[in-house]
């Protein structure tokens, strides 16, 4: 059987330099400890091997961006992101251009020649290439062309080391692979994915400030695309036709793969009573059927670094401290509205009052 590359146990080390170990972290966001389950593994892979984007979709706070991370550092890929805005426009995924700055150097170069005697021959002329600033899948498109088209394409031929990580090798040269997040792409406006349609499954784009010319990413070395969503719209069919799709699920009574998880991420060991207890816990929040939003992951890690910060060690010691205002304030990390906390604040004092 194949060797798939994308795995559920990562290697100690990465194979070659990322983006990741550029980026300030703690166990929360870091790619090591990131456990995807056998499924998502599964469905990256699945996309790696069709060389389509992956779409992954699940609550707010159940790692969708943390996957791209684990997928960067494991296949030591840099790694670029895009934030998707209500106000963002297909291009902005390739490139922006700065056509004020590019006014301003036609009215400066017009004005020495005025002002100079200066003749328009003599004048340095304007490279449009200098106002063209790429952007997250833009950037990977580019790296995985060869030195030789870059020369070409970038008004200084050495300009994509900005894109990379600190730490990349001066012998490490394109062509080569990139992981591109493009993140909660539900927040742009419907026509933003229609628009990708061509640009996603041939990783190309046009730029008319530059005469029309297009930009491809070659075969061997097309950028592995994840894409989030929190499914506050629906994505257009075409789009979907084109992409890999997974839903992480939250792992709703499975306490053995909640402590997995949790576990990887915070550091603590499955036996620590404090985990075992808190895990139980969010399980009875997350039953509750009056709940505005339930908490997920990432609320739940922030409420038990909280625990742990203030002293927390177990069930017994919340139980001793129920009343403190520290204890009863810790329910702001895990949940979002003030119509949830009265219903949660008496749900912790019934859990904690049971014998």
């Amino acid at each position: 059987m194949t060797e798939l590359p994308y795995s559920t146990t990562p290697p100690p080390t990465r194979p070659a330099p990322s983006t990741i170990d550029a980026l300030p972290r703690d166990r929360h966001t870091d790619p090591r400890d990131y456990d995807p389950g056998d499924d998502l593994a599964a469905a990256v892979n699945v996309a790696l091997m069709l060389g389509r984007p992956l779409l992954v979709t699940g609550e707010p706070g159940t790692g969708k961006t943390e996957l791209a991370r684990s997928v960067a550092w494991q296949l030591g890929y840099p790694l670029f992101r895009f934030d998707t805005k209500s106000s963002s426009v297909a291009r902005d995924l390739f490139y922006t251009y700065d056509s004020i700055g590019r006014f301003d150097a036609a009215y400066l170069r017009a004005a020495r020649e005025r002002k100079g005697g200066e003749s328009a021959a003599a004048l340095p002329e304007i490279d449009d290439r200098d106002f063209i600033h790429y952007q997250a899948l833009g950037q990977a498109i580019l790296l995985a062309n060869t030195m030789d088209a870059l020369k070409g394409w970038l008004a200084k031929p050495d300009a994509y080391r900005e894109w990379l990580p600190k730490d990349w090798p001066e012998k490490e040269q394109p062509p080569c692979r990139a992981v591109v997040l493009i993140d909660e792409i539900d927040k742009a406006p419907r026509d933003f994915p229609n628009d990708l349609l061509a640009e996603i499954e041939e990783l190309r784009f046009t730029i008319p400030e530059l005469g029309n010319v297009v930009r491809q990413a070659t075969k061997d070395f097309q950028p592995v695309v994840v894409i989030t969503s929190n499914s506050e719209k629906h994505l257009p069919d075409a789009f979907l036709r084109r992409c890999v799709y997974h839903h992480i699920a939250f792992p709703d009574g499975d306490h053995k793969r909640l402590t997995k998880i949790i576990g990887s991420r915070t550091g603590l060991d499955a036996s620590d009573p404090l985990l075992a207890d808190s895990i139980d816990f969010l399980a009875r929040v997350r039953s509750m059927a009056k709940l505005g939003k339930k908490p997920a992951t990432a609320e739940f890690i922030d409420w038990l670094a909280y625990l742990r910060g203030i002293g927390a060690e177990s069930r017994a010691w919340l139980v001793a401290k129920q009343t403190d205002k520290e204890v009863l304030a810790s329910l702001g990390a895990l949940c979002k509205s003030q119509d949830d906390i009265s219903p949660l604040r008496a749900e912790l004092l019934a859990w904690l009052n049971e014998k």
